[in-house]
């Protein structure tokens, strides 16, 4: 199956902050999407270290970007991983509630999704222009996120976009909470998806040697 990136075309960003029980402080990483490019760099980390995704759609390739000592390096890595690993996951059970809340401004419904080994509880707003889909196709694309595809389960055709999800995984304590925040449709820099002055090196060749 391959891993296909196809979100809206459109200039998009927002904010996506991820805080876990392990970590300290949240990480927040800032995505930003323009025609067939996506990327995904850091605001604060936490306790996770600097990097910087990049992905091009129409040449289905996914780049690690890091800078060390003053050195530069794109690393191109497998961008199938997330999907694989996504297709060994059953789909949950989905819950629809009848509560409602407004988080920054979107008024979201709560909906539960649950499998054997995670719960997670999702707000869902139907005026942010945007897809679940779209979201979980960003936030699975890494395996740098932390608690991904626990926090974000793989769900066909679920309405509406999440503003914040809380997942509970049984056999851990605590809960990964998921926000996103800052939507905006304002035209996206093009230096966002630039990779000038970076040693590109093809980790995919490496990884299968």
């Amino acid at each position: 199956m391959a891993f296909s990136m196809n979100i809206s075309a459109q200039d998009l960003s927002f904010n996506m902050e991820v805080t876990t029980p392990k970590s300290q402080t949240p990480m927040v990483m800032k995505v930003s999407t323009s025609a067939s490019k996506i990327a995904m760099e850091p605001t604060q980390m936490g306790d996770k270290g600097n990097m910087k995704f990049i992905i091009d759609n129409a040449s289905n390739k996914k780049f690690m970007l890091m800078e060390n000592n003053g050195q530069k390096m794109a690393m191109s890595v497998d961008p199938f991983i997330a999907d694989k690993a996504a297709e060994k996951i059953a789909e949950p059970k989905v819950v629809i509630t009848q509560e409602y809340r407004t988080i920054d401004g979107y008024k979201c419904n709560k909906v539960i999704a649950q499998t054997e080994e995670t719960t997670a509880e999702l707000w869902l707003t139907q005026e942010a222009g945007l897809s679940y889909n779209d979201l979980y196709k960003i936030f699975n694309s890494t395996k740098g996120t932390p608690g991904a595809r626990s926090a974000l389960p793989q769900v066909k055709d679920m309405k509406g976009f999440p503003i914040e999800i809380i997942s509970k995984e049984k056999s851990k304590d605590g809960n990964v909470v998921v926000k996103i925040k800052n939507i905006s449709r304002a035209k996206v820099d093009p230096k966002v998806f630039s990779m000038d002055g970076y040693k590109q090196v093809d980790m995919t060749k490496k990884a299968s040697q």
